[in-house]
């Protein structure tokens, strides 16, 4: 999956990340946590981990066919995500990722203009497996991690081969991890979950 990246060489992101460090030591509350998120998007970079705004790439990929997302997104714990989009109420057009269930817990709010063509008069559930993360990629704690992946079947529970591991920053900036295709094991493994 070829996504949009912001990339900087690695010492001028710490010569950045340094600059803010520097600036956030003598700010009491004005921009305070403006220069926090700055500081940690350029310690990611001076890490050799790029940036996305992952709103900006659900936007550059749409909907398939079958006016069905083309990539899904889950904190990288879970097993499954579901695809809500409400046509009614208060609610009409919002489009979401969240867990199972009716008390369910929302993770990614996309806004009303992210699939213009997404089918607006009636509610839209869709469900599927969350990818399994390889050994030499799975950090040490999986809090604050994500997942974005192209579903290859939204119905058969299928992700595609090319995952990406996320770390949220700030809103919709995301660091990117590790990227890996699934192999044909984790991928018939993750198809089987119920």
């Amino acid at each position: 999956m070829k996504i949009e990246k912001v990339t900087m060489p690695k010492e001028r992101a710490k010569k950045l990340w340094r600059e803010y460090c520097k600036t956030l030591k003598t700010r009491e509350k004005d921009y305070k946590k403006e220069i926090k998120e700055i500081k940690q998007c350029y310690y990611q970079l001076s890490k050799g981990r790029p940036i996305i705004n992952i709103l900006d790439i659900f936007k550059k990929f749409g909907l398939n066919e079958n006016h069905q997302p083309i990539l899904a997104f889950a904190p990288a714990k879970e097993r499954f995500i579901v695809f809500r989009q409400s046509a009614w109420g208060a609610n009409r057009g919002l489009a979401s990722f969240t867990s199972e269930g009716w008390n369910y817990k929302t993770f990614l709010s996309l806004p009303d203009d992210t699939f213009p063509h997404l089918k607006r008069d009636r509610d839209c559930e869709l469900r599927t497996s969350v990818p399994i993360i390889p050994p030499k990629f799975l950090p040490k704690t999986l809090r604050g991690c994500y997942l974005l992946w192209e579903v290859e079947n939204w119905e058969t529970l299928r992700p595609k081969r090319d995952p990406i591991l996320l770390k949220k920053l700030s809103g919709n900036l995301y660091a990117v991890l590790a990227t890996w295709n699934l192999t044909k094991i984790e991928a018939m493994i993750v198809s089987g979950r119920r």
